[in-house]
């Protein structure tokens, strides 16, 4: 089985701005399973590399934002590591959930579940 993480960025050519900005989008697959988000960053389509997926130029505006994807790119890889070094099973949710910060709840059990009767 294949437990790797894939998550390559991307622009979306169909949702282009009115000012000639596309969107750079992140997709993270998971076991065949895909998530796809926003970085919340813009790049001109001529501009956007897909070899290396990042944006071409020599701007400090271009570095910024090249800077800002490293550190998405880095922020996946730690998640990753997190949920193989906890043992937890990666699967979307589970990444998703160590992404985005959420916490699962344990499960409280009581001993007798009618003891509130007695």
């Amino acid at each position: 089985m294949n437990n790797s993480i894939t998550s390559p960025f991307y622009i979306k050519k169909s949702k282009l701005t009115i000012d000639g900005l596309c969107p750079i989008f992140v997709r993270i697959t998971i076991k065949s399973q895909r998530w796809e988000f926003s970085t919340g960053l813009k790049t001109a389509e001529k501009k956007w590399c897909n070899k290396s997926t990042k944006i071409s130029g020599t701007s400090d505006a271009t570095r910024l934002k090249n800077e800002q994807l490293k550190l998405i790119a880095s922020k996946i890889l730690d998640n990753e590591k997190v949920l193989y070094l906890t043992k937890q099973e990666v699967t979307i949710q589970t990444f998703k959930n160590q992404f985005n910060g959420v916490v699962e709840k344990p499960l409280r059990y009581r001993a007798n579940p009618f003891a509130w009767w007695l």
